[in-house]
C-alpha cells in the first residue's frame, strides 16, 4: 500500500517555476558528483584510473575506495592530460572540464583515447554535453542552492544505487536557509558541516526526493544566461585593467572566472575584505612537483565569482577592487 498524499497541514518549500534539467530523467541521479564517478567505476572491472595530480582530495578518496589503482598525470597547457598518459586495455583516463571552460579540451582527449578509455568529471561544468557513449558525472550543487546531488549521464550498465537518505538531505539544508535569510556568516559553519557530511558518504545512493524537487523548480536557462553575461562583463573589465582572463567559449557556461594572478593569496584577501569571496580549489593538493600547470592553478589563480546571484553592480564592485589596487601600485 502506497502512502497517502497529505492534504492540509503545514507548508513546505515552494519550488520555482523553472523547467529543471531536461536530461535528469535519463541520468543516474545520486547524492554527489564524486559518487556518480564511483558508480561508473563500480560497473567496470578494476584496473588503473589515470587522474589529474591537481584534484580534490575528497573525490580522490571516493575513487580510491572503489578498488581501482590511481595513477596521477600532469596537465598540459590546454588543461588536458599530458603526453605521458598511455592507458592500457581496461584502464580509464579521468578527464575534467575545468571551470566549465575546457569542453573542447575534453572532446579532443575523448578522441585521443577513445570512448572506452575515458570517464568525464563535469562537476565544474553542468552544461557540458557528453560525448556519445562516454559516462559523464555532474554536480548541480556547485551551480545552484540544493543540499546535495550528482548525476551520471550515459551510465554504463550497473546495479541501481541504494535508496535515498532523505534525512541526510534535510540535515544539509541549514546553510541554504541561513543564506536565504541573509545570514551569510551564520551559514558558513553549516555549509562546512554539509560538505563534511557529503564527503563521509562511502557508497552511491539515489538522489533524494527533496533535491530532485528543488532541481525541478529551477530555471537553468536563466542561470546559464546570467553566468555568461557576468563572465563577459567581468572579463571585459579585467582586460581594460591590464589582466588576461581566459576566453569564454561559445558553448560554455562558467563555474567562475579563473584569473591568472601571481599574488593570488594577497588578492583573495583584498577581495574578501570587500565581501567578495573566491573559492580556492584544492589548496591541499600536494603532489604537484612534476605538474607546473597544476601548481599554477593551485597557487597563482584566483577564481572570481560570476554566478547568477550577481548583477551588474556586483560585477562592477569586483572590478573596482582591481582598479583601486592598480591605482595604489
Amino acid at each position: 500500500m502506497t502512502a497517502m498524499r497529505a492534504l492540509g497541514g503545514y507548508f513546505g518549500l515552494e519550488p520555482g517555476a523553472g523547467r529543471g534539467l531536461p536530461w535528469l530523467g535519463d541520468a543516474r541521479a545520486v547524492q554527489s558528483g564524486r559518487m556518480a564517478l564511483r558508480l561508473a567505476l563500480d560497473a567496470w572491472p578494476r584496473a588503473t584510473l589515470w587522474l589529474p595530480a591537481w584534484y580534490g582530495p575528497p573525490a580522490r578518496a571516493a575513487l580510491a575506495a572503489s578498488g581501482w589503482r590511481l595513477r596521477e598525470y600532469a596537465l598540459a597547457e590546454d588543461l588536458g592530460p599530458d603526453a605521458a598518459v598511455q592507458p592500457d586495455d581496461g584502464d580509464r583516463v579521468l578527464l575534467v572540464d575545468w571551470f566549465g571552460l575546457c569542453g573542447a579540451t575534453v572532446r579532443r582527449a575523448c578522441r585521443r583515447f577513445g570512448a572506452q578509455r575515458v570517464l568525464v568529471d563535469a562537476a565544474m561544468s553542468l552544461w557540458f554535453e557528453p560525448e556519445p557513449g562516454v559516462p559523464t558525472a555532474t554536480s548541480p550543487r556547485k551551480f545552484v542552492g540544493v543540499p546535495d546531488g550528482g548525476c551520471l549521464r550515459h551510465p554504463p550498465a550497473t546495479a541501481a544505487p541504494a535508496p535515498p537518505r532523505e534525512e541526510s538531505s534535510i540535515a544539509r539544508c541549514a546553510h541554504l536557509l541561513h543564506r536565504a535569510a541573509g545570514d551569510v556568516a551564520g551559514g558558513r559553519a553549516h555549509f562546512a558541516a554539509a560538505e563534511a557530511s557529503i564527503s563521509a558518504e562511502t557508497a552511491p545512493t539515489t538522489m533524494s526526493a527533496l533535491t530532485t524537487r528543488l532541481l525541478a523548480g529551477i530555471d537553468f536557462d536563466a542561470v546559464a544566461r546570467a553566468r555568461r553575461r557576468n563572465y563577459r562583463r567581468l572579463a571585459d573589465g579585467l582586460v581594460a585593467l591590464g589582466h588576461a582572463p581566459p576566453d569564454l567559449p561559445d558553448d560554455a557556461v562558467p563555474l567562475c572566472l579563473p584569473l591568472p594572478a601571481p599574488d593570488a593569496d594577497a588578492l583573495r584577501r583584498r577581495l574578501a575584505a570587500h565581501g567578495i569571496y573566491c573559492a580556492h580549489y584544492w589548496d591541499d593538493a600536494t603532489s604537484l612537483r612534476h605538474d607546473p600547470v597544476g601548481r599554477r592553478l593551485r597557487d597563482a589563480t584566483v577564481c572570481l565569482p560570476c554566478d547568477q546571484r550577481l548583477d551588474d553592480d556586483d560585477v562592477d564592485a569586483t572590478l573596482a577592487v582591481f582598479d583601486a589596487t592598480r591605482a595604489a601600485a
